[in-house]
């Protein structure tokens, strides 16, 4: 269905910066740390489909335009250590003016200025001047009108009167800066830009390598893994109960830490994407390894091998995975299958028909009654089952993990909790679904890691995030995202290869008509 390529590219829209990307980027372009951004602006917030950098929820609020004016300014007052940096003098003279606009435009702008742009800027200085202040004061100023400006705030690519066009070198640039560090373009990649060679494919794929083995890349992967799987409101989450009193901030923030270094080994060691399912090894601080019963916790956040600790595997075995989605004090078959059905393999529940009663009836839990013998009479009833069938599944293997993600054989009822079930598994060779049992979670796992929708989930969720759009799976997208797979699975499946795909496919030096 695919042969005749992928298509046109699809249309991203004008896309705002996210808070985190400004934050970045200006540290990437004036060498000094920012801390005014984050402490000013307002949180981004989440699109439907999970991720806050997609370019239709990224609007300029009056929130934003305020944060941004007062952190403009904050910054602008520290100007000293921008123009030590980047002017060759301090002096009311044309060389030091240029020099610093210059430079500081190419930074922000992330393309050298227009004429009128230098000019305009510059006459800042000769304010600063009429109002006795100092060249630092006039760099100030430069500072916080550019900071303010849309060149700075959006990630500007011209438009081609409706038509399909390619990215010239500074556009590509930027593309790959972000795509890789969640920021603007360093120094060296200014000059591949500047030179043309970033144009030529042997300059690019260096450029690339280069930028996803630094470490400025670990920013935006923590920030994907975070939003990805939920947990970067774990903090939130305070279950109102002395059964969960060990729940602390200081433990949630362990159970964060714990999936994002996991996520940084397979990156560092750039294992596929499986891994991340099946993952035998854990990062733990003492305090986390005490809850999850590990064999000698150790100070620090350390290394745990897991081989053959059936408790423990993979990501959805972490406690943040488990508290975030636990939908309650008492952890839902629902809320748990849904979140694994969407996050983990990119499926949509197929809504019931209309006019259906979704109020779910089921026996209060008990003696003899428990979350997952409700959910297996929900799947045996008619118009319920069918819908249900399509997740409810999926959270089995996870009924003896409370709501803070403790292992237990037994509930506070005394009654005992399986692990054990059937998955409806796709295999990657052929379409069609079978039946495959499995034993306990380290079983399950192992069947996900093979199923077809947790591979093309993992491809599609990171591209997702770094392109700032929603994809049509089963429509427009179909056979960029075929395209994506092949390549990323060429290249060992890892998530550096997927970004690599993503980077290295006709569609990333093309904007799309309509793009703005």
């Amino acid at each position: 269905a695919c042969a005749k390529g992928p298509g046109n590219p699809q249309p991203v829209g004008l896309r705002r910066l996210t808070v985190e990307e400004a934050h970045r980027s200006l540290e990437v372009a004036l060498g000094v740390p920012d801390a005014e951004l984050p402490k000013r602006l307002p949180h981004d917030v989440r699109a439907p489909e999970g991720f806050r950098t997609s370019a239709g929820v990224l609007t300029a609020s009056t929130e934003f335009v305020s944060g941004l004016y007062a952190a403009a300014n904050a910054i602008a007052s520290s100007a000293n250590a921008v123009v030590e940096r980047l002017a060759p003098c301090n002096r009311f003279e044309a060389s030091c003016e240029e020099t610093l606009v210059e430079a500081l435009g190419l930074r922000l702008f992330r393309r050298p200025l227009e004429a009128d742009q230098r000019t305009a800027f510059r006459r800042l200085f000769q304010v600063a001047k009429e109002q006795g202040d100092t060249f630092v004061a006039g760099a100030g100023l430069v500072l916080r009108a550019m900071m303010q400006s849309p060149q700075f705030l959006y990630r500007v690519e011209r438009e081609d009167e409706g038509r399909i066009r390619t990215l010239d070198a500074w556009e590509l640039a930027s593309r790959l800066s972000f795509l890789a560090w969640g920021a603007g373009p360093d120094e060296a990649l200014f000059a591949a830009a500047e030179s043309g060679k970033l144009l030529e494919t042997a300059e690019f794929s260096r450029q690339l390598d280069r930028l996803l083995t630094d470490a400025h890349a670990k920013a935006p992967l923590r920030s994907f893994v975070a939003e990805w799987l939920g947990i970067d409101e774990l903090e939130d989450i305070q279950w109102d109960s002395e059964r969960y009193r060990d729940l602390t901030a200081e433990l949630k923030a362990d159970m964060v830490e714990e999936s994002q270094r996991v996520v940084e080994e397979a990156w560092d060691e750039n294992l596929p994407v499986q891994r991340l399912a099946t993952a035998d090894f854990t990062w733990a601080s003492e305090r986390l390894a005490r809850v999850y019963g590990l064999r000698d916790p150790r100070p620090g956040t350390t290394r745990y091998d897991l081989g053959g600790n059936p408790q423990r595997v993979g990501l959805t075995s972490h406690g943040s995975f488990l508290t975030a989605h636990a939908g309650g004090r008492t952890p839902k078959v629902v809320e748990r299958g849904i979140t694994f059905f969407k996050t983990l393999l990119c499926q949509q529940p197929v809504p019931p028909p209309p006019g259906t009663n979704i109020q779910l009836n089921q026996k209060p839990l008990g003696p003899g009654v428990t979350e997952r013998s409700n959910s297996e009479a929900r799947l045996e009833a008619g118009v319920c089952g069918a819908c249900h069938e399509q997740f409810d599944p999926l959270a089995h293997p996870f009924e003896r993990f409370d709501a803070m993600g403790r292992y237990a054989e037994k509930d506070e009822h005394g009654n005992a909790l399986r692990w054990d079930g059937t998955l409806a598994f796709q295999s990657p060779e052929d379409d069609d679904t079978v039946e495959r049992d499995y034993a306990d979670l380290r079983a399950f796992t192992g069947l996900i890691a093979e199923d077809r929708r947790f591979f093309s989930c993992l491809v599609q969720k990171p591209a997702q995030y770094a392109l700032g759009r929603g994809f049509e799976p089963d429509g427009v997208d179909a056979c960029y995202l075929h395209d994506l797979r092949v390549a990323a699975a060429k290249k060992g499946g890892s998530l550096r290869a997927v970004l690599t795909a993503v980077a290295q496919h006709p569609h990333f030096r093309l904007v799309a008509a309509g793009s703005l």
